[in-house]
């Protein structure tokens, strides 16, 4: 029996409390490095916690987009790579007790974000997902790349908002399409996210954003 493919998403987010901003950035690859999908987005106020979680949420939902595009066989394994331990530690040890309570009684005992954690949860239903820290896998590159970028959607949000939404941007936006950073505006999920809905609200928008970004299979050897 062959093993499950794997796809490799690699968040992180950044934020700043002066001028209350916040980006995140994920990248998404499929084993066969054909499917090498680069997002950052802007969050607007928020908490660099809070940011890496939804580049989390922003990530799985781009996998499952690529995999309802045949990109991905079926059945798969994420291997997710952040650097937040609490984040890992949670995914792996708290998350599964904090479902088993219907997340009732957790405002002491539960997640900070718990909101947040609904909204990870949803996006990652039926996922097979392992979540590593990025130093375990040796994967900084693409790490730093995320951390760059999520900087620079926070830093530059007023010039990148005056373009079209999941448009590539930057240097590579002009020459290098296939390589470059598709910009979102995820200030509405952000905005939900906090006051996750008994509906599905919340992913929908997700799922929205990342329909923005045009997928193609990357010719390389």
């Amino acid at each position: 029996m062959e093993s499950p493919e794997v796809v490799h998403l690699v968040t992180d987010g950044s934020a700043d409390a002066e001028s209350q901003s916040a980006g995140a950035a994920f990248i998404v690859q499929n084993s066969d490095r054909r499917i090498r999908i680069k997002g950052n987005a802007f969050l607007g106020p928020a908490s660099s916690v809070e940011a890496e979680m939804i580049a989390g949420v922003l990530g799985v939902v781009m996998v499952r987009r690529i995999c309802e595009l045949g990109y991905v066989s079926q059945p798969f394994r994420l291997v997710w790579l952040l650097d937040h331990q609490p984040t890992i530690d949670a995914l792996h040890n708290q998350l599964s007790t904090w479902k088993a309570r219907d997340w009732q009684g957790l405002k002491r005992t539960g997640p900070r974000h718990l909101a947040l954690w609904r909204l990870l949860d949803e996006a990652l239903s039926d996922i097979s997902c392992t979540a590593r820290h990025v130093g375990t896998e040796g994967d900084i590159s693409a790490h730093t790349a995320c951390d760059r970028a999520s900087r620079w959607a926070r830093k530059s949000a007023k010039r990148l908002l005056a373009q079209e939404t999941g448009a590539p941007v930057g240097r590579m936006g002009e020459h290098q399409t296939e390589n470059a950073w598709r910009f979102l505006d995820a200030r509405e999920l952000m905005q939900l996210a906090r006051d996750f809905p008994e509906n599905t609200v919340a992913r929908d928008i997700a799922r929205s954003i990342t329909k923005q970004i045009s997928v193609e299979r990357r010719l390389v050897p």
